[in-house]
């Protein structure tokens, strides 16, 4: 009941579309996708022109806890990450604390 519209795109290529083509608030990102993983889709997004679209939060999802995981995550340019299998309550309080500033 998080009163949130969701979209799901199938790989990075398709999120990185999407965005372009609609606004999203918050982008959760599988770093393990199809064709283009979250890592480079992330780097794509940052680096589009319209600052709008650029600057849209960003939370990994991951299955990986590693140090150079997180490492990755921040120097793709994304606001935070929870790893999987994830507690709801943490990927809820990591959204509300990035949408809230």
């Amino acid at each position: 009941k998080w009163e949130a519209r969701v979209e799901v795109a199938r790989d990075g290529l398709e999120a990185i579309a999407r965005h372009q083509a609609e606004d999203f608030d918050l982008i959760l990102m599988d770093l393990h996708m199809p064709r283009m993983g979250g890592v480079e889709a992330c780097k794509k997004i940052r680096a589009l022109e319209n600052p709008t679209k650029s600057s849209v939060p960003i939370i990994a999802l991951t299955a990986s806890a590693l140090v150079e995981t997180q490492n990755e995550v921040q120097m793709a340019g994304m606001n935070d990450y929870v790893t999987k299998p994830f507690n709801p309550k943490v990927l809820f309080q990591t959204i509300t604390s990035i949408l809230s500033g």
